[in-house]
């Protein structure tokens, strides 16, 4: 998961994403990036693959591991 996470990371610094919302160990910034992340970056070249890593993110931490 720390992959994904440094991967995610580097993807959003390239976004108009609020910096607070950058902090990938808190579980409600997974679900806000889920829902907001593209609203504003709509034509990012990775936007959607920023997405899925999201979403294994979130399935990681509803699992009971840490994400």
């Amino acid at each position: 998961m720390e992959e994904e996470k440094t991967e995610l990371a580097g993807i959003l610094e390239e976004m108009d994403i609020p910096e607070f919302r950058k902090h990938l160990h808190r579980f409600a910034n997974l679900r806000w990036l889920s829902r907001n992340m593209l609203i504003r970056n709509t034509n990012h070249p990775k936007g959607l693959q920023a997405i899925r890593i999201v979403k294994k993110l979130m399935r990681g931490h509803t699992n009971g591991t840490n994400a």
